[in-house]
């Protein structure tokens, strides 16, 4: 880093980082200069001849023999001498370390004002003459340099004079200008943003900011559409602002102090005002498109709180707006009346354009807005919430209603839809609680809930409980108007939302959700209505069904399938198949026994077993005892069993074969009378 400062005598210096240079120069004469100490720069390659700067020379053999003073860098790599003091040291023959530095005679006469300029006016009126000028000027204060440049352009952008001051006799800045000198963010009190200032005064100083930070890009070719600005700063305290923050051709940086309850940095805005727009390359305003420039996709948000004018009248004017892609990060929005954060975009849409999709938000809180955080239109899509919050909002926690699904992690919601004096979207029936169903509004107006612990067509239970005016519950009477409110909604079914570890507080509306969003985790059960909860536990366990599109697979030991309690009637297992015919097919286990790879178990007593490679290939038991095998030739009925068709017995079985008569062949009369019997039945024919 190189910079200087006008001082109040004709000694301009310059100070440059990390030179310092090996001298052998006895006597009170000028220091000739030898080579530079390793990692250092010469001084003959950081300054011209003819710069001067502050020197230190000490004798290496000799640390009693010292100088400090101001020196001028002359042709043949000499340094003149002017000690701070007025004497010269007397170096004795050996080596000398010569260096750079800043003298505390510098600083001293800088604290004193000796060559700073008090008002940017003051600083246009010095001479291009002097390096560097410290400028005082309170919320502006800092050092510039003469920077002899052509920076007509810059100057001309640079309205409020934060980063560039022109010269009296060239006011264009065409033959230079004087130039801020400063690393890292931009300080918005370098353009006149203040907390004692009224909101219009700021929201112009901030144009004007913005204004400067553009001119200031150098585009690299390969973008076309989108610049980085420098980031920009806001101290602590409350500014306000009469007219919304537009964050346009340029990806800006914007972050406050903190957002701590009581203290941080606040924007306030007027009623039927939005906080903060961010536009992509073909937006502009509310809803206007304009020809394709730069966007502010990606633009951060951070540490900061935005304050609304809500007096009980809502409308359209929101916290944040996003018309493309932004990153919140520590952000509060309070009292808008509109959403808190409010996403709407379309890209190729007249009325809606914009393109938001992979957002990201973290540490977001979002609270007494209309809903604290809305998202809706076909690209918003895949974005991010972690660890937000939106509570005692007047209608919705979380609404998204995007196309194909935003993630939330850990967020958390409470008390949203309870605000009085709004419209209620929780109301009180025999003394239950209940919530309107999404999409019944109308009909609930004229539908009672049923006072029970029971749901209908416009109403879920909640639980018990009667009128609280301080959270807007009400009893239902007929004709009210009423909206839905509550913790979450996705209306979506296109959309693939997922709330995982999510929290849901008592009191509030039930989540309503849309299939296909899912549910994992978190305290959500058993407020969530529309689709099933997956939660942990000793096992994972469903609140709905679960469907697999392809192989289901349980390892382990032992499995349970089917009704674990309920009603009698509730305790079948049903294989169902609607294309053709249902069935239970078991597979063996190559590793397990000989004959015997699979069993299902039948309320403890009944086990099928499937042996492919020997013996049975169906064994059907009772407690215990065999009763039928079955192979690939026929089935066999095992000994002392009988085969019954409608409760009579029409095969006894026996191990052994039929005796032979005298002759030798088969008795006849014990093999007609099988035969008769299987005739009698229709199991043969005559």
């Amino acid at each position: 880093m190189t910079w200087g400062a006008a001082m109040a005598d004709a000694f301009q210096p310059r100070f440059v980082d990390l030179v310092r240079n090996i001298s052998t120069t006895a006597g009170t004469g000028n220091f000739i200069l030898g080579p530079a100490v390793a990692g250092y720069n010469s001084f003959t390659s950081a300054c011209a001849v003819g710069d001067s700067f502050y020197y230190s020379a000490i004798g290496l053999d000799r640390p009693s023999e010292r100088e400090v003073g101001r020196g001028t860098l002359l042709a043949g790599g000499a340094i003149s001498r002017d000690p701070i003091g007025g004497v010269r040291t007397n170096f004795s023959n050996g080596t000398k370390s010569i260096a750079l530095i800043a003298a505390a005679e510098w600083f001293t006469q800088v604290q004193a004002g000796a060559g700073a300029a008090a008002t940017r006016s003051a600083l246009a009126a010095v001479g291009p003459k002097g390096q560097a000028v410290f400028l005082s000027e309170a919320g502006r204060e800092g050092l510039f340099r003469f920077d002899p440049s052509n920076l007509a352009a810059k100057v001309a952008a640079d309205a409020d004079q934060g980063f560039y001051v022109a010269p009296q006799n060239d006011p264009t800045g065409s033959s230079g200008a004087w130039a801020r000198q400063f690393s890292g963010a931009v300080n918005a009190g370098w353009f006149g943003i203040s907390t004692a200032n009224p909101g219009a005064a700021n929201s112009s100083a901030i144009a004007a900011l913005f204004a400067a930070l553009k001119a200031r890009v150098s585009r690299p070719a390969d973008f076309s559409f989108y610049d980085g600005l420098e980031p920009v700063n806001f101290a602590a305290g409350e500014f306000n602002f009469a007219s919304t923050i537009e964050l346009s051709d340029g990806t800006f940086t914007i972050e406050g102090a903190g957002v701590a309850d009581g203290a941080g940095t606040t924007f306030k805005f007027p009623a039927g005002v939005t906080g903060i727009r961010v536009q992509r390359f073909n937006t502009s305003g509310v809803s206007a498109t304009r020809a394709p420039a730069v966007g502010a996709d990606r633009s951060i948000i951070r540490n900061l709180r935005l304050r609304g004018g809500y007096a009980g009248t809502e409308a359209e004017c929101h916290g944040i707006h996003l018309r493309a892609s932004a990153i919140l990060d520590n952000v509060i929005v309070t009292t808008f009346e509109g959403d808190g954060i409010y996403i709407n975009a379309v890209a190729g849409s007249a009325t809606v354009e914009g393109n938001a999709n992979l957002f990201s938000f973290r540490k977001v809180r979002c609270v007494q807005n209309r809903n604290g955080f809305f998202i809706d239109g076909d690209n918003d899509n895949a974005g991010i919430l972690h660890g937000c919050d939106a509570s005692a909002n007047r209608q919705w926690g979380f609404w998204d209603s995007s196309f194909l699904g935003n993630t939330y992690v850990g967020c958390h919601s409470d008390s949203n839809g309870l605000t009085a004096g709004t419209i209620a979207s929780v109301v009180t029936q025999g003394g239950n609680r209940y919530c309107v169903k999404v999409g019944q509004e109308v009909g609930a107006a004229s539908n009672s809930p049923t006072g029970t612990a029971s749901d209908n067509g416009w109403w879920y239970f909640m639980g018990s409980g009667g009128a609280d005016s301080a959270n807007n519950i009400v009893a239902w009477s007929s004709g009210m108007t009423l909206r839905t409110g509550g913790s979450y909604r996705t209306d979506d079914p296109n959309a693939q939302t997922v709330l995982v570890g999510c929290y849901h507080e008592s009191g509030q509306g039930f989540a309503q959700l849309t299939a296909p969003t899912l549910v994992l985790g978190g305290m959500m059960s058993p407020c969530v209505r529309g689709v099933s909860v997956l939660c942990g536990g000793t096992n994972i366990s469903s609140t709905g069904g679960i469907t697999a599109a392809g192989s289901l697979v349980a390892l382990g030991n032992s499995h349970n399938l089917g009704p674990q309690a309920g009603l009698a009637t509730d305790t079948t297992f049903y294989l169902d198949h609607t294309n053709s015919y249902a069935g239970f097919q078991s597979r063996y286990w190559n590793g397990g026994p000989t004959n015997v790879a699979s069993v299902l178990y039948v309320h403890g007593f009944g086990t099928i077993h499937d042996v492919q490679n020997a013996g049975w290939a169906h064994r059907f038991r009772v407690n215990g005892a065999g009763i039928v095998n079955m192979d690939s030739a026929g089935m066999d009925i095992q000994a002392g069993k009988v085969l019954k068709v409608n409760g009579t017995q029409v095969v006894a079985a026996q191990q052994t074969p039929i005796a032979n008569d005298a002759s030798g062949a088969p008795n006849q009369g014990t093999v007609n009378g099988i035969l008769s019997a299987l005739r009698a039945h229709g199991l043969i024919a005559s």
